[in-house]
């Protein structure tokens, strides 16, 4: 491989684009624009188009990726380097990188302890030796990896669209013209406090703002958050909801369905619904609808740590149809979960095919 270097002399009324390389093999993303003037004396660069490039900060953590065009006219700094790869394959290159032993590569290149101080030695990195197939072999690797990096771009857009569909629908339900009476969620929430008096229950758990409930173990791994003492701790059981009142306004309520019980803080908010009113499911995708958030957001309350306090909660309006109705409408919500499943779980499948063939294809 060959460095290559082209310094931008900075004009300071310019304005300048700067890219950077996610971690974990994840590619390149754009930064905001900056003049000259914002970036001062710094040293930039040029980017080249068909280069390796490389964090040197977070090379160890696979911050690797492939310039193209499309970078053209855009610049790094100098924690950036940039190789022209001779002789060989770019894209396999690049691939080789992806793996478990080009991770190995690269942080054997960059000593020292966690962190930023983790530098890549560039020195190191390019003489380094690792094993290279010849040339066409190299080809039909890269080419097949690269059949199915298109694919899993072209599922994960798939799944977005179902997503978006999905939130536009949410959205017409609750936003329709009035065709069924509003109701305050007062006649259908009611609160529960339970306490562990006993400590009985010790499966803990924490309201995630993209995954539900999932046991606190898990979210905070690096650290214990629970008391030994959890005889005040609140119960929640299967099909009851609860939310963090600081943490409601980013998505942190949800619905016990994943296990029989459990218990959370005594900071949160635990309330069950009326059933004979509203079913789950119409209530879920109430809580997801962009109606509930904006009336969410007018009555949190506080000023630095914003919160929302169960009376405020059953303020809240919800346009109510009729039993029959909701069961109609969460049937043909959940046909549509259904397909966003199965496109998920496809989309699995093919990362789990390309690692398989990333491990065992650059041996």
């Amino acid at each position: 491989m060959q460095r290559v270097s082209n310094p931008v002399n900075i004009d300071e009324n310019k304005l300048y684009y700067q890219i950077g390389i996610r971690s974990h093999s994840k590619g390149i993303f754009y930064k905001k624009a900056e003049t000259g003037k914002q970036i001062g004396n710094k040293k930039i660069f040029w980017v080249e188009s068909n280069c390796l490039i490389l964090n040197i900060v977070f090379a160890w953590e696979q911050a690797v990726a492939k310039t193209s065009q499309k970078e053209i006219g855009m610049v790094v700094s100098h924690r950036f380097p940039m190789y022209k790869v001779l002789n060989n394959s770019l894209d396999y290159i690049v691939d080789f990188f992806k793996t478990e032993k080009g991770r190995q590569v690269l942080q054997m290149a960059s000593p020292g302890g966690a962190g930023r101080n983790k530098t890549l030695n560039q020195k190191f990195f390019l003489n380094s030796k690792v094993y290279l197939p010849s040339l066409k072999e190299q080809l039909i690797i890269s080419r097949f990896i690269a059949l199915i990096e298109n694919r899993i771009e072209t599922q994960i857009k798939i799944i977005n669209d179902y997503y978006s569909l999905k939130k536009a629908i949410i959205q017409h339900i609750f936003n329709a013209s009035a065709q069924y009476s509003k109701v305050h969620l007062d006649i259908i929430l009611k609160e529960i406090s339970k306490k562990n008096k006993e400590q009985i229950h010790n499966n803990v758990l924490s309201v995630s703002n993209s995954l539900g409930f999932v046991k606190q173990s898990e979210q905070f791994v690096d650290r214990e958050i629970a008391s030994s003492d959890t005889s005040n701790y609140k119960i929640v059981n299967k099909n009851e909801y609860a939310y963090n009142p600081a943490r409601i306004n980013v998505g942190s309520i949800a619905r016990l369905t994943n296990y029989d019980c459990g218990i959370v803080s005594p900071m949160y908010t635990v309330f069950e619904i009326n059933t004979t009113r509203i079913i789950y499911e119409y209530f879920d995708y109430f809580l997801h609808s962009f109606t509930f958030q904006k009336q969410l957001n007018q009555r949190l309350e506080g000023s630095v740590r914003q919160c929302l306090t169960f009376n405020s909660m059953k303020n809240i309006e919800i346009e109510l149809p009729p039993i029959e109705v909701q069961i109609e409408i969460s049937k043909n919500m959940k046909h549509l979960d259904s397909k966003i499943k199965i496109e998920s779980d496809y989309l699995n499948l093919l990362k789990s095919q390309k690692n398989y063939l990333l491990k065992n294809m650059f041996t």
